[in-house]
């Protein structure tokens, strides 16, 4: 049940959160989801199928953040100011400093 919660939403050609994966790899998956119905063998093996698939999916996607995402994102204004910002917070308060239990009063 899970895996066609994640095939519709993410993987389903047209899904409302459509991954960026390879034509192929979706082509398969929707293959191999129609045929993962059934009570026998072959629904086992459809379903390892589909584990691998999804396997597949999942590495394409962390290539594509490693590749493009992320960098694009390390390199937005956005993440720039908040970076600089951070650093301010940091630099300008100083180091903190907890008092001892014998300076304690």
């Amino acid at each position: 049940a899970s895996a066609y919660g994640i095939y519709n939403a993410f993987l389903a050609p047209g899904s409302p959160c459509e991954l960026n994966i390879d034509h192929q790899l979706r082509n398969n998956l929707a293959t191999r989801m129609t045929k993962a119905v059934g009570q026998d063998v072959a629904m086992i093996d459809t379903l390892q199928e589909v584990t691998s698939l999804f396997e597949d999916a999942q590495n394409a996607v962390f290539k594509l953040m490693a590749s493009d995402s992320v960098p694009k994102f390390l390199r937005s204004p956005k993440y720039e100011q908040q970076l600089r910002n951070y650093e301010f917070d940091v630099v300008g308060r100083g180091p903190e400093r907890s008092q001892s239990r014998s300076n304690r009063k």
